[in-house]
Formats: C-alpha cells, sequence, structure tokens
C-alpha cells in the first residue's frame, strides 16, 4: 500500500480536533456516537412531546439549539409547521427543514440537469488516449 492511500484520508475532527482516518466524514467516531446520542435524545422526546418547540426541547433534552437546527437544516426532524423559525437559504421562505423551499430547490435542480446535459451532449470520448505528460515523467523516474 502506498503512503498516498495510507496517510491520505487522515485528518482533524472538525469537532474536538482530535486525528482520525475517515475519507467520508469530517468528524471523528467518537464525536459521530455523541451526536448520534444527542439526536436520539431530541428525536425520543419529539415522539413523546409532539408539536414541541426548540427552546422546550433544549431545555428538557439538554441538546444545543444550534445542533437542533442543524438536525432541521439536514432533514432528520422537522417543524409541524413552517412558521418562520427555519427559512430557505436562497429566498428567505419558511420552511419546515432542511436548506430550501421546494420552489428554489426544484429550480436548484433543473439547473444542476440543465448544466449536466449541456456539459456533457458535446463531449466526444472516442479519441486516443494518454497518460498526462507528468505521470510519464514520475514513471520514468521510478524505472530508473
Amino acid at each position: 500500500m502506498n503512503s498516498e492511500n495510507l496517510y491520505g484520508f487522515i485528518k482533524n475532527c472538525k469537532w474536538c480536533g482530535k486525528a482520525f482516518q475517515n475519507k467520508y466524514s469530517n468528524i471523528c467516531p467518537e464525536c459521530a456516537k455523541k451526536d448520534e446520542d444527542y439526536f436520539q435524545r431530541v428525536r425520543t422526546y419529539l415522539r413523546d412531546y409532539p408539536g414541541s418547540k426548540i427552546d422546550e426541547v433544549e431545555q428538557m433534552t439538554d441538546v444545543s439549539r444550534k445542533r437542533i437546527t442543524r438536525y432541521l437544516r439536514e432533514g432528520r426532524i422537522e417543524l409541524v409547521e413552517a412558521n418562520g423559525a427555519l427559512t430557505c437559504l436562497k429566498c428567505g421562505n419558511p420552511i419546515k427543514s432542511g436548506l430550501y423551499c421546494d420552489t428554489c430547490f426544484k429550480e436548484h435542480k433543473d439547473s444542476l440537469k440543465s448544466i449536466y446535459a449541456t456539459s456533457h451532449s458535446s463531449e466526444d470520448y472516442s479519441g486516443e488516449m494518454h497518460l498526462y505528460k507528468g505521470d510519464r515523467i514520475k514513471n520514468k523516474h521510478k524505472r530508473d
């Protein structure tokens, strides 16, 4: 195994700063476990007391408002009604969960589809290929 594969995905946890190895996450397994425990507290409370306000959930579960808001933004929980406590990042309209209202989400999705279709429709991949010159130089030095 080369060093790039071995060390390429070592990073510091975004929350605690501890070094860990994982190419798919920015938080270490210990912080991920703690976060899941916090989420389960919120989930259990909301199951037992549906329609609770954020302040009440924060106080009764000892889970920060910031963390609860992140769960709302991630779509893991939702507000009973779009009352303005959470707003679309693009237009500012009230939403129940996530980042965007349905209208802005659809616009964004359609624009991505259009960009993808445009960028891939005229490409021709039938030509001959070779290694990038920089790779050929690296490989030459390995053989010497």
